[in-house]
């Protein structure tokens, strides 16, 4: 744990050390960076490296020593059933910004050209009550909600009850959900 603190510390250092600032640096820029590395910057890192690479290469062994007892939650490791959502034009091709919205399951488009003003009719936001995340649901077509987020499968299939913010979980959302 010390280890890991340690080399997230030398990280932060490098981020203030080349943009002036640990959050939200704005050093790069398109095409390059806003200003030079400085040498007191440079060799800093320099003289801080050997131990971050020390820590890393450890925790690597280590890490590369104990993958084979997880086999089964590497096995099951991003496979939670989930729709997918974008901007699409009226063909169907990439949106960034003003397109209409197309939703997929399994390959199969299930909501196709859905203006944004009807975002509401179609997905709902349900509260999980341990949780201040919202998970989405499709409210129409027939498919179950338990498909849209594995933290709300979770909850169902644990038997606690989902709450839809703001109104009934079966009715479109009215006014402003809260958490």
């Amino acid at each position: 744990m010390r280890e890991g603190i340690a080399l997230r510390k030398f990280g932060q250092q490098v981020i203030e050390g080349l943009a002036k600032e640990r959050v939200h640096p704005s050093w790069t820029v398109p095409g390059g960076v806003n200003a030079p590395l400085e040498a007191a910057v440079r060799d800093r890192i320099l003289k801080e490296l050997p131990a971050a690479q020390a820590i890393a290469r450890r925790t690597i062994k280590f890490f590369k020593g104990v993958l084979d007892q997880f086999a089964e939650e590497i096995s099951a490791f991003g496979t939670a059933p989930t729709m997918y959502a974008g901007m699409v034009d009226a063909a169907g091709g990439l949106q960034l910004y003003d397109g209409q919205c197309a939703s997929g399951r399994r390959g199969n488009i299930v909501l196709d050209q859905m203006r944004a003003a009807d975002y509401q009719t179609y997905i709902g936001e349900a509260v999980l009550p341990f949780s201040y995340l919202k998970a989405p649901y499709y409210k129409a077509g027939g498919v179950s909600r338990r498909d849209l987020s594995r933290g709300a499968a979770g909850a169902a299939e644990r038997g606690r009850p989902l709450r839809h913010a703001g109104a009934d979980q079966d009715s479109p959302s009215t006014g402003n959900a809260t958490a």
